[in-house]
């Protein structure tokens, strides 16, 4: 049985900013950029805006989304960004 092919994008917004696509098709990386490509501010942080654009150009649209967490100040800090 087959698994369905899948565009995944991979969303940091921490320090380092970036996204990185995932084709579960070819099991590879297929795109990764960090948000400092695009803004020129080094290890730039919060949402990567200009590189997630960027994916969506290059290899249109995702079936899924991921922005991976575990820090519970960096959930707080997303529910509320000025805090």
């Amino acid at each position: 049985m087959s698994e369905e092919k899948k565009l995944i994008f991979g969303v940091w917004d921490g320090h380092d900013a970036g996204v990185a696509v995932f084709d579960s098709g070819e099991n590879k990386i297929v795109y990764a950029a960090n948000e400092e490509r695009f803004s020129r501010r080094k290890l730039d942080v919060g949402f990567p805006y200009q590189a997630f654009k960027e994916a969506l150009q290059v290899i249109g649209r995702p079936d899924e989304v991921v922005v991976p967490t575990t820090d519970p100040a960096k959930v707080l800090t997303r529910l509320i960004p000025y805090a």
